[in-house]
């Protein structure tokens, strides 16, 4: 019976703690004396079940303890110790997945520290040399082997003939292409696999039925397998190459997340003998792809099952050299004596023979990994050199050829509704996925080639109109941003089916941009607010309100406009107020009609006054008695009432309207304004329609492909949901600012 590790290590704490042991996160003390900040997705967000913390958590506490301190020192002295040296790299390795800081940060203040930063570059540079010295002694591939590989077959084929021959056979019309003959040959070498296993396992009865007419062709199949392990151990990598595939990441871990300063290092450590790893590594591309032996047509003889991996890490470490964007390596990477760019250029654009009739996902990563690095040599620059060196010796027809050839490439994986989503997995990338970077890099070299940018475009004169699906499927889904150039990325599909319900809603997402901007000042200023209206409340629980009450002009007159004329009532007409009431409370006779008193306190009296007096057309004199002409208090009564219509009636109410009406009509002119400037100005520059007079490109044209707003949404979107260890330069910048919260 076979136990997992972690099964196994679960059933004995269980016997020996109980069932109800847990190992919580809570319980388990890693002796960081600053909290980590949260890491919440990339490699670093994975828990690991045995320390029941997060990658990034465990990995923190180690380089606490001296880990990146002995990895660098186990380096230095394993020199004469290969089996030391892979092990401290693989150490390395682990302490920097996902691209930690931390240990980023360690291993560069120790390296930097002392001299030691000369010692520790020139093992990799020693050991970068002994590979490509390697390489060069043990290929033997050339053209020969293609002639050679032609007579096998040949030599099959009249075997397979003359065992139809003895068998009575009678040819079938059955032509044997390519890929039929490479499906044979590989279900006679599981049949040969299969025939020594029984016979091993069976003895002298398989033999024996295995034995007559069938005979040759088992003889047949087993020598063909044991060609086919001869040429298996002669295409085997040596171990001075295959100690390249855990360098080359621990190398690429050590600039992961755009890591400028290591990036800088591994070119030049400002010692007096100086080792540019970047360099290395390209004319270790150079050497494994087989360049230095003469064409790159033959790509295909020197690229196998066996070293496709340790290429694809090659151009890994390479990208990773170049983004954020590091631009002295990109340049480099571009300026080399070595035909690096042409070798990857050819990666791209050939095909790679044999080993795409039987792993063509194996060339599809090759392929992807190839257009990330032009990419990333071309990423954030404000001249054009890099583009025009990859466009020297590139033919643009071609490129966009490759890009609509894997678009149309089908693959088990690939669904049928034509999702854009990738299939990362056991499988590999999706052909649209490599497509599309093709695509995307296309339209990036197409801003320095005026070719490349009208073959980008669909049109009726093509001859395939599979070109044709594949640019208008790309071209859908793909947006670019502009920041200080142009950046193109692949659009979501979610958020390409969110644009497409949301585009007549662009004006009101727009109009409350103003809006947010106001916002987030409130936001910003919120503590301090906070403790304002604190103190505000302490004011007006206190007596001290009265008092700052007095002090202001507009509160003083509002309160006399309110309150005189009820004062006035208070005090001159208080026996005026009555009106007619039906219950028989607190009521009085007044000619014969009983009515109730309405002003027999202040409260009362100013309810009266603006209930009864807005009401009524002629002001509050409506409802007070009728005083007679002989009275003494005729003239003031008259008075009173003819000052609270000409001055709330007329006055105060239209006054009151007035600001009613104004504001509508500001609010209206607002709103004018800004459907006019949005109408006529873009969103994201700030130019006026005018700027787009007499130009190449029209207002209209720059607004939806140029400039549109949806596509700022969908890159914040991506960053959002990307792995972190895959971004490029403007990604990473965009991110950290969405973590920050200055960008929503």
């Amino acid at each position: 019976m076979f136990f997992n590790g972690d099964v196994l290590r679960n059933s004995l704490l269980n016997r020996y703690f109980g069932k109800s042991f847990q190992q919580k996160r809570e319980n388990v003390e890693l002796g960081l004396s600053v909290p980590l900040p949260p890491v919440t997705h990339g490699p670093g967000a994975k828990i690991l079940s045995r320390a029941g913390r997060t990658l990034h958590e465990v990995q923190s506490h180690l380089d606490r303890e001296g880990a990146s301190d002995l990895v660098v020192e186990l380096v230095i002295k394993s020199v004469n110790s290969p089996s030391i040296f892979e092990e401290a790299v693989e150490l390395g390795i682990a302490l920097l997945e996902g691209g930690n800081p931390i240990i980023q940060k360690s291993m560069y203040s120790k390296l930097m520290g002392g001299d030691l930063s000369q010692a520790f570059f020139k093992v990799f540079y020693d050991k970068m040399k002994d590979a490509q010295q390697e390489i060069k002694s043990t290929v033997t591939v050339n053209t020969s082997d293609m002639a050679a590989k032609a007579h096998e077959d040949k030599e099959q084929g009249k075997e397979l003939e003359k065992l139809s021959k003895k068998r009575g056979g009678k040819p079938n019309g059955i032509i044997i292409t390519d890929e039929l003959r490479e499906e044979l040959n590989q279900a006679a070498m599981a049949t040969s696999q299969a025939y020594v296993g029984a016979r091993t396992g069976s003895g002298e009865e398989v033999s024996s039925i295995i034995l007559g007419p069938g005979s040759a062709l088992e003889d047949m199949l087993a020598e063909k397998l044991e060609r086919h392990r001869d040429r298996e151990d002669q295409n085997a990598l040596s171990a001075k190459v295959l100690v390249m595939q855990p360098i080359l990441r621990f190398l690429q871990l050590l600039c992961e997340n755009h890591n400028r300063d290591l990036q800088n290092l591994l070119r030049n450590q400002n010692n007096k003998t100086n080792y540019n790893l970047v360099s290395e590594t390209l004319m270790f591309l150079d050497c494994i792809c087989g360049s230095t032996t003469g064409g790159l047509g033959l790509l295909g003889l020197y690229i196998n099952e066996n070293n496709v991996s340790l290429i694809n890490q090659t151009l890994e470490t390479l990208t990773e050299y170049c983004q954020g964007p590091c631009h002295d390596n990109q340049n480099c990477i571009a300026t080399h004596e070595s035909n690096g760019l042409d070798i990857i250029t050819a990666l791209i654009l050939n095909d790679i023979n044999p080993l795409g009739k039987t792993r063509m996902d194996l060339v599809l990563e090759l392929k992807n990994n190839a257009s990330k690095l032009l990419l990333a040599i071309m990423e954030s620059r404000g001249d054009s050199e890099n583009a025009e060196r990859i466009l020297y010796n590139m033919n643009p027809k071609q490129l966009v050829d490759v890009s609509c050839r894997a678009f149309h490439q089908e693959t088990l994986d690939e669904d049928d509704d034509g999702d854009d989503e990738s299939c990362d997995g056991e499988d590999g990338v999706s052909p649209k996925e490599v497509g599309h970077n093709i695509y995307i890099l296309c339209h990036q070299l197409a801003q320095h080639n005026k070719e490349l940018a009208a073959l980008l475009k669909p049109s009726e004169n093509n001859s395939d109109p599979k070109i044709n699906q594949a640019l208008e499927y790309y071209a859908s889904h793909t947006a670019q941003i502009e920041d200080r150039d142009l950046d193109w990325f692949p659009r979501l599909r979610a958020m390409s089916l969110a644009a497409d319900e949301g585009e007549g809603e662009q004006i009101e997402l727009r109009t409350l941009q103003a809006q947010l901007e106001t916002t987030q000042q409130l936001v910003a200023n919120l503590s301090q607010q906070l403790t304002e209206l604190k103190d505000q409340q302490k004011l007006e629980d206190s007596v001290a309100v009265q008092d700052v009450a007095a002090e202001n002009t507009s509160m003083v007159h509002m309160e006399e406009s309110c309150s005189e004329f009820s004062e006035c009532g208070v005090n001159r007409t208080q026996s005026r107020y009555s009106r007619e009431a039906n219950e028989p409370s607190s009521l009085v006779s007044v000619s014969g009609e009983m009515k109730e008193r309405a002003c027999d306190s202040l409260v009362m009296c100013i309810v009266t006054t603006l209930n009864q007096g807005l009401r009524n057309g002629g002001g509050i004199g409506d409802i007070l008695r009728a005083p007679s002409s002989k009275e003494a208090l005729f003239v003031a009564r008259v008075v009173y009432d003819l000052l609270f219509f000409f001055i709330v009636i007329i006055i105060v109410l239209n006054l009151i309207f007035g600001v009613i009406i104004d504001t509508f009509a500001d609010l209206r002119s607002e709103k004018q304004q800004k459907e006019l400037i949005l109408k006529n100005t873009c969103f994201i520059c700030g130019l006026n329609r005018s700027a787009f007079d007499n130009k190449t490109v029209s207002f209209e044209e720059h607004f939806k492909c140029e400039h549109n707003m949806w596509h700022y949404l969908f890159f914040i979107v991506l960053v959002k949901v990307k792995d972190p260890t895959e971004f490029t330069g403007p990604e990473s910048y965009v991110y950290a600012m969405v973590k920050v919260s200055k960008i929503v």
